[in-house]
């Protein structure tokens, strides 16, 4: 009953917590100024800003201040936006707003080169929080691509600076495959592959005692939309089993293959910290099932209902450690095979384990 009781309250604990996290990522209110143009038409750049302003409200990490909002507010308070881009402007008009943060940028052209640069603000604290760049050499048209992406990272937790000092290179492909590879590397919001270990402590019905056991698996972890993933994975664990008397002990081996539900709730309070829930289905075939008794080891596997199905509850704390994501998860399973031995069922498919699992992605 006191395991089951720890379970209940470790996925209380989590609903909290993800509640918390999504009242404050919600109350976190944005402004965005327009972007100066420099070497591009002001109505060019105000396009670029609307698709600036597009992308952060799409992300939903920060309440955006309409344009038009904005624009009524700062007026009637007799503030000019032209030229506003020093933090002691964006903080002010921050203030004026009642925002929590503010973004600012410009969007040059030297000859045939487009530079962008974006910066995030805190109004509360003046300081600069993150900065997005990139330069391009092509259509102005293709800024709009730019601005998606720079606007991408500009809402992923984490300090992120874009900057390319190669200012004589020509090729176009250069900077995009530059800006991707930063992208990639300054936050792991796309597919990555992982690893992880822990222990398992299985609990069933109709055994007298329980063993805590081995685990380790493999996972590749896709994006789907925003912060949800699809995480197959494949497993190996072990269980130690004790029923009826302590001598008498029953060992398996599992293989699993599991298809997870991953979202990754991300906190701009705490920075690199990323909250992480998972669940989904998974198929479980028993490698072996052998039976230990005051030292006598018998093989039973063909008595054993070989495969079934389960279902998988996790929840993990994640932290950013540069090119790594470093994880702490519990997971709970329902469902484990059942059993038969001698006629019997020992009902190991109706039983609950608690994983702890450490890993590690790229």
């Amino acid at each position: 009953m006191s395991r089951n009781r720890i379970i209940i309250l470790v996925f209380l604990l989590s609903i909290s917590i993800t509640s918390a996290l999504l009242t404050a990522q919600d109350n976190i209110s944005i402004a965005i100024l327009p972007l100066q143009a420099n070497g591009i038409s002001p109505s060019e750049a105000m396009v670029l800003t609307d698709e600036l302003r597009s992308v952060m409200v799409q992300k939903g990490k920060y309440t955006v201040v309409e344009r038009s909002n904005m624009e009524s507010i700062l007026t009637e308070q007799g503030f000019q936006l032209s030229g506003c881009t020093s933090a002691e402007c964006a903080v002010e008009a921050g203030k004026l707003l009642g925002v929590n943060k503010m973004v600012t940028g410009s969007v040059g052209k030297l000859g045939e080169l487009y530079n962008i640069n974006i910066r995030l603000f805190d109004v509360g604290t003046g300081r600069i929080e993150k900065t997005v760049s990139q330069k391009h050499e092509g259509s102005v048209e293709e800024l709009l691509d730019i601005i998606n992406k720079l606007g991408y990272e500009l809402s992923a937790s984490g300090t992120l600076s874009l900057q390319d000092d190669k200012t004589d290179a020509k090729d176009t492909g250069q900077y995009g495959n530059q800006s991707e590879e930063l992208q990639d590397v300054s936050y792991r919001s796309g597919n990555r592959l992982g690893f992880w270990l822990g222990i398992n402590f299985p609990r069933t019905s109709t055994i007298s005692e329980v063993g805590n056991g081995f685990a380790a698996g493999v996972f590749y972890k896709v994006r789907l939309l925003n912060d949800f993933f699809i995480q197959p994975e494949l497993s190996y664990s072990t269980r130690r089993l004790e029923y009826y008397e302590p001598d008498d002990i029953l060992k398996f081996e599992y293989f699993h293959v599991a298809l997870l539900l991953s979202y990754e709730i991300t906190s701009t309070n705490i920075k690199d910290f990323i909250l992480i829930l998972n669940a989904g289905p998974v198929l479980n075939s028993i490698i072996s099932a052998k039976q230990e008794y005051e030292g006598y080891v018998s093989d039973y596997k063909s008595e054993v209902k070989d495969n079934s199905f389960s279902v998988i509850l996790g929840i993990g704390l994640g932290i950013r450690l540069g090119k790594i994501i470093a994880t702490l998860e519990t997971r709970y399973e329902r469902g484990l095979s059942t059993i038969i031995k001698d006629d019997v069922e020992l009902e190991v498919g109706k039983s609950q384990v608690l994983y702890i699992i450490a890993g590690i992605s790229f």
